[in-house]
């Protein structure tokens, strides 16, 4: 891989994917929450990590890293790290 790629590789029992932008294109990694409501009357929050991007044609971009942030204890701090490594804002 490059130095200028972002890479998030996913797996399930399903198999493996992978997606990958340039890095030099990544604007801002952002953090945004919501609510489940189960029947039981029971709410999960729900986390989501996002990094934003824009090609060099304008077409924007999104790379889902929520998968790898909740990965860790605690995710919110980082997601901040990782911002902070890659160059970018970290907004939420």
């Amino acid at each position: 891989y490059s130095i200028d790629r972002l890479v998030i590789e996913h797996s399930s029992r399903a198999g493996s994917s992978s997606e990958e932008r340039p890095l030099s294109e990544a604007a801002y990694l952002e953090y945004t929450e919501s609510w489940h409501e189960y029947q039981d009357g029971g709410t999960t929050r729900i986390p989501r990590y996002i990094v934003h991007g824009s090609s060099s044609d304008g077409v924007e971009w999104k790379l889902d890293l929520t998968g790898l942030a909740v990965s860790f204890g605690n995710h919110r701090r980082k997601a901040e790290e990782i911002a902070d490594a890659i160059g970018i804002e970290f907004r939420g």
